[in-house]
């Protein structure tokens, strides 16, 4: 009988044993997960200029096996692979989100974007997104003069310029630019010397601060030919920047030329402008009235009518026409400027006294 009870006894207990150790038998022999193809989505992009872009991805899931390359690809076509793409930057390896910039892009062209990962088993892309790079302006880093005077800026075709007249009272060394003349010294003085428009000849502005802000000051060119009216790394513009630049807009825009170059870098801000809304307006800094030609900014040049200080010493012209210093002589009493006008949508090239006062845009070489 007692051996019978042991031989129970025995039995109960590798059965026992048998029921645990079945699920260590089956564990062991389970087949790893299949791995798939990672999962991503694209980020849309952002910061977006004339030539470059900021997108990126998330990766979502890496399939199972680890990501040995991430990034983004690109191109005007649709769905860009890593092997058909107008450019890809990579991110490395990794997890989570990644931003990443887009450069060498053309200007006003529509892009397709995708995120891409890969693993063990091979590559795939997030979502498609979609931009278009703006025209060839982009909004500069800002310029600030010796009084602390802030500027806004816009590149176009390498070049940096002032999106605004100047209106600094100090050479950059420190010295002051002369003022306050009468008609008389203001012709006779062979000094640098500046000059803010009567504000009591404009209705609407109140004030020789006021006027300076919207249409910054006139310089004599003898100002401008200290090399000391711009911040270090700045000049005054030469007549090759101007004569460049515009060269480039028309040679690039099939729907601009020598006979409207001028409206497209003059301020919208016209009285009874065309485009309406904020371009339509009484309020300074704007452009006189016409029925025919009006600003529209294309390239965020905004070019203002500052007017001029004649050789006599009278303030005219304030809302009709732009006149802009360059830094070249054009002979002993004269120096080449540029001109815009209310009513006309060239911008002329003119010799001027040296004497006269007239606005001035700063203007440095970019990357």
């Amino acid at each position: 009988m007692a051996h019978k009870k042991f031989l129970i006894n025995s039995l109960r207990t590798i059965f026992i044993l048998t029921l645990l150790a079945t699920p260590l038998f089956f564990a062991g022999c389970e087949k790893d997960d299949p791995v798939e193809l990672p999962e991503i989505s694209t980020i849309p992009a952002s910061d977006i200029s004339s030539t470059s872009a900021s997108s990126g991805g998330y990766l979502i899931d890496d399939g199972g096996s680890p990501v040995t390359d991430r990034g983004i690809v690109w191109s005007t076509d649709n769905n860009p692979t890593l092997e058909f793409n107008e450019g890809l930057v990579s991110a490395g390896t990794g997890e989570g989100i990644y931003h990443l910039m887009m450069e060498g892009l053309t200007p006003e062209t529509t892009y397709f974007v995708r995120a891409y990962a890969v693993n063990s088993l091979g590559e795939s892309y997030g979502n498609e997104t979609t931009f278009t790079t703006l025209h060839e302006s982009a909004t500069g880093l800002a310029m600030t003069d010796i009084d602390g005077n802030q500027y806004n800026t816009t590149i176009i075709n390498n070049r940096e310029w002032m999106t605004e007249n100047l209106r600094v009272r100090r050479y950059r060394n420190g010295d002051d630019i002369h003022t306050g003349l009468d008609n008389e010294n203001w012709f006779h003085t062979l000094a640098g010397a500046y000059t803010i428009y009567s504000h009591d000849l404009v209705d609407g502005i109140g004030s020789d601060n006021e006027m300076a802000e919207a249409y910054g000051l006139q310089y004599n060119w003898h100002a401008v030919e200290t090399e000391m009216l711009c911040p270090t790394g700045w000049r005054v513009s030469t007549a090759g920047d101007w004569d460049e630049t515009i060269e480039y807009l028309v040679e690039n825009h099939p729907d601009i030329n020598n006979s409207n170059i001028g409206d497209h870098l003059k301020s919208c801000r016209q009285e009874g402008s065309p485009l309406q809304g904020e371009c339509d307006t009484s309020e300074h800094p704007r452009w006189d009235f016409d029925d025919i030609y009006s600003g529209t900014d294309d390239f965020d040049f905004s070019a203002l009518p500052g007017g001029q200080r004649n050789l006599q010493g009278y303030h005219e012209y304030l809302g009709r026409y732009g006149y802009w210093w360059t830094a070249d002589e054009a002979g002993e009493f004269f120096s080449w400027a540029r001109v815009m006008g209310y009513n006309t949508g060239t911008v002329a090239t003119s010799s001027l006294r040296k004497k006269i006062g007239l606005s001035v845009r700063c203007v440095r070489d970019v990357d």
